[in-house]
């Protein structure tokens, strides 16, 4: 497994994968979605703090 990172904006629930990796087109891949949080943005649906004692 290798990872690859860019930028892109998520519109109606669909990522856009830049031209230079349109060759990975039709496999299945993992996404891992990383969020800018700024003070007093609330959390995003599903997403609650997780707190270690």
């Amino acid at each position: 497994m290798y990872a690859i990172e860019f930028e892109t904006d998520l519109k109606g629930g669909v990522l856009t994968i830049p031209d230079d990796y349109r060759s990975l087109n039709n496999q299945h891949v993992r996404v891992v979605m990383l969020l800018e949080n700024h003070p007093g943005d609330p959390d995003p649906p599903g997403v609650r703090d997780r707190q270690t004692d």
